[in-house]
């Protein structure tokens, strides 16, 4: 069941997977590519950690009905697979 409801999010090098305070609305699964995590303050983008491959984003956020705290922003190339909130 859940494999059929799983969807192929792909994100370019530089690309926003995420901004601070946007609604999380979809689990992402990390299947290949990196991504760093941070934070804006003022009007700068920081960068803090580095995660890539067989790493979750959003899982947390979407049980909790919550927003985004960081900015998600690809290094790389990111291939995701996504499942959305019914």
């Amino acid at each position: 069941l859940i494999m059929q409801n799983l969807e192929v999010r792909k994100f370019n090098a530089g690309d926003y997977i995420a901004k601070e305070l946007d609604e999380c609305l979809e689990v992402l699964f990390v299947i290949s590519g990196r991504y760093n995590v941070g934070y804006e303050l003022n009007n700068v983008e920081r960068y803090r950690k580095q995660f890539g491959p067989s790493t979750i984003i959003g899982g947390f956020l979407v049980s909790f009905q919550k927003r985004f705290n960081f900015l998600y922003k690809a290094q790389t190339d990111v291939m995701c697979y996504a499942i959305r909130k019914k």
